[in-house]
């Protein structure tokens, strides 16, 4: 059900309209995306010593490149994401800390959200079942008020976009338990809020490009849509060889759908802090 959010990619922060912190945070999300750790590190280091941002952006931040350490370990062993969900934890700890004199504060709201997103998806990875929804859905309906109150902010459709495809397109035995946690979906609408990131999430475009490539699933004809979207992702990220691997998937689908029922190529551009 949280499959995306498995990624470290996934966690969004474009909460203020501050062109600096925007861009700190997109170079973080860069390097990682690149599969380079060391240097998200690096760049973390160079935000903290700035003095840019409010503790509780950037203890999310430290949480999630713990969360990178431990996905990028080949062991299977659950009990690796015991750290990073403590770390999770502690930048929740620092949003409601932040929240009890700013309770209206975009930012700290998001930056919550987004850590109990990543938890709940953690938490399903060790078979905690019951408190991996109660962290999702805490995390969706705070998603889903920013952005009743912001619908311009395209960088909280990366979230709400994963949850509408991931909750619509679960095997059909589980439907019934989608539905009845309150977690069903719309698969069209999960994927239009994707391509809306994509195109205007000053930081999260990048990570949903990543879901669009590595975790959506299209038929044949739909796939011939993405092939342009995959050749700008091995572009901008030449270091993951998983992008490499989407686009040799897409056009292998694509060249034998009915050329008739072929999707358009789309015009794809990842939006970037500023603009």
């Amino acid at each position: 059900m949280f499959q995306l959010l498995a990624s470290l990619l996934l966690v969004v922060l474009a909460a203020t309209a501050q062109a600096n912190e925007e861009a700190r945070a997109r170079a973080v999300i860069d390097a990682l995306l690149d599969w380079n750790i060391p240097l998200a590190e690096q760049r973390l280091s160079a935000w903290e010593a700035s003095g840019d941002s409010e503790a509780h952006t950037l203890a999310l931040y430290r949480a999630v490149i713990v969360v990178a350490h431990a996905d990028y370990m080949p062991s299977r062993d659950a009990a690796k994401y015991d750290r990073p969900l403590a770390k999770l934890a502690a930048a929740i700890v620092q949003s409601e800390r932040y929240l009890v004199d700013h309770p209206d504060d975009f930012s700290a709201r998001l930056a919550r959200a987004t850590a109990q997103a990543i938890s709940g998806r953690l938490l399903m990875e060790q078979g905690h079942w019951l408190k991996a929804w109660q962290a999702g859905k805490a995390s969706r309906n705070v998603i889903r008020a920013l952005l009743q109150e912001r619908p311009d902010f395209a960088d909280g459709y990366l979230i709400m976009g994963m949850f509408e495809y991931f909750t619509a397109t679960v095997p059909g035995v589980l439907r019934w338990l989608v539905a009845l946690m309150d977690f069903s979906g719309d698969r069209a609408l999960g994927i239009d809020y994707l391509e809306r990131s994509v195109a205007a999430a000053r930081v999260a475009a990048p990570q949903a490009a990543d879901a669009l490539l590595l975790e959506v699933k299209y038929a044949d004809a739909e796939a011939c849509r993405y092939v342009p979207l995959g050749r700008l992702m091995t572009k901008t990220y030449p270091r993951n060889p998983r992008y490499v691997g989407a686009l040799r998937r897409l056009r292998a689908q694509c060249d034998r759908a009915d050329p008739e029922r072929r999707l358009k190529p789309g015009r794809f551009v990842l939006a970037t802090p500023g603009h």
